[in-house]
């Protein structure tokens, strides 16, 4: 008798239009600024609009229902914040583990295993990553699928591309040796090409579950359950384009046929997930063009900018060889061209027999410390390894990089500014 008059609060209130039309008068005449449905007090809105002649309502436009998520639209937003930052967290840990374990792999086994390693961790990973942001409250799919594509993304681009760089030393960078970077980089791109489409399209999970989960299932439901079909989402699948992107963009300048190695990457891609859409995936809800929209307008471009940045300082420090030509009359880089030496042990640890001197006198300077954006005067006076051409083309680069990454940062924060702004006054609705 008590369930009968118990009071439920309103999470939210969907309204339904016959027309479409209709749908967009209702919500052109009833947006109303963030500043009148705050303090209700109507400044730009219309009095008819007002509910009840005394109410300013907060007017949306509704999701598709079948991408909204029922069960979250009564969280709050400090509710949303925490199990999002708990979620962060764990994805920060899978990181970091991700970053100490791979350049041990990659010294002392070999750069093949590092690829293989590195290509399973981008598989699993992103599982966690699902099950984790399934643990967060989001209003719809859509809101759900930016949230696992920026935790996912963050993770891939990390682990693929910048740990790869940053555990390199700056003398192997051009080396011909298994451990330099571009040995690694080869690795990273075979396995991409072959293993990871090898081990999806397996579907491992999916056998697992038709020959092993479903004969020991308890009901003929929980048997069902079990041959629904492979999940995916399509987050993930962006990130899965976004980390080739970047990962052809950042070295490009180091081995400028990795773009063809690129193409190879993305059509095995495409034929393996049409393949799995069509015969082993479950349907998904209809999200719209929102993950494709926020991929292209934030991430893509990020890949883009960043790649122009990584091309700048690569020429900048080429030849990575952290040696400059002694200026004439120094008395310091005096080198007897008869010189020889025995048993010389290089860094690498290598021995050598005997090593002459060479003809022309080199001093130690610091390749790698570079400014943003890189320009030819950080050299100094008497630590001069670019030529004038190379000075030139760092040059046009440094700037080149620099005014993308301002015009980026201004796309990215000036457009939600100036929206934040506008609809503090006004209702900003426009129909889509």
């Amino acid at each position: 008798l008590m369930q009968e008059f118990e009071v439920y609060k309103a999470s939210a209130v969907y309204v339904t239009f016959e027309t479409e039309q209709a749908q967009r008068a209702a919500l052109k005449a009833l947006n109303a600024g963030r500043f009148e449905v705050w303090t209700n007090k109507r400044v730009l809105l219309e009095g008819f609009a007002l509910f009840r002649r005394n109410f300013i309502l907060d007017i949306h436009e509704a999701d598709e229902p079948d991408t909204c998520r029922w069960c979250d639209l009564d969280s709050t937003g400090a509710e949303r914040i925490i199990r999002r930052i708990c979620s962060l967290v764990v994805t920060f840990g899978m990181t970091l583990l991700s970053i100490l374990t791979l350049p041990l792999i990659r010294v002392h086994i070999n750069t093949i295993f590092y690829s293989v390693i590195l290509s399973t961790y981008n598989i699993i990973i992103p599982l966690v990553v699902q099950a984790m942001v399934s643990f967060e409250k989001h209003p719809d799919e859509g809101d759900k699928q930016q949230s696992l594509y920026i935790t996912i993304a963050l993770f891939r681009w990390i682990n693929t591309v910048i740990v790869t760089d940053l555990t390199t030393p700056f003398l192997a960078k051009l080396g011909v040796e298994t451990f330099d970077m571009m040995n690694s980089v080869n690795a990273l791109l075979i396995s991409e090409m072959v293993y990871s489409p090898i081990l999806k399209f397996l579907d491992i999970g999916g056998i697992i579950q038709r020959h092993y989960l479903a004969p020991r299932a308890k009901t003929q439901e929980l048997m069902h359950d079990n041959f629904h079909g492979g999940y995916y989402s399509m987050a993930e699948r962006y990130t899965d384009f976004t980390k080739v992107l970047l990962l052809c963009i950042f070295y490009s300048p180091y081995y400028p046929i990795i773009f063809f190695f690129g193409v190879g990457i993305l059509f095995v891609q495409f034929w393996t997930d049409k393949i799995l859409l069509m015969r082993a995936w479950q349907t998904n809800p209809s999200i719209g063009p929102e993950t494709s929209r926020f991929s292209r307008r934030y991430f893509t471009t990020a890949a883009i900018v960043i790649g122009a940045i990584s091309a700048a300082t690569v020429y900048a420090n080429f030849p990575f060889t952290n040696l400059c030509n002694c200026p004439d009359g120094d008395d310091k880089c005096a080198v007897d061209v008869s010189q020889m030496y025995s048993n010389v042990t290089l860094l690498s640890g290598e021995r050598l027999e005997s090593v002459a001197t060479s003809a022309v006198a080199l001093k130690f300077c610091n390749q790698a410390k570079v400014s943003f954006p890189p320009d030819p005067e950080h050299q100094g006076f008497d630590n001069i390894w670019m030529t004038k051409s190379q000075e030139k083309l760092t040059t046009i680069y440094g700037w080149i990089s620099f005014v993308l990454l301002v015009l980026f940062a201004a796309g990215l924060f000036g457009h939600r500014v100036t929206t934040f702004l506008l609809s503090l006054w006004k209702g900003i609705y426009e129909p889509s």
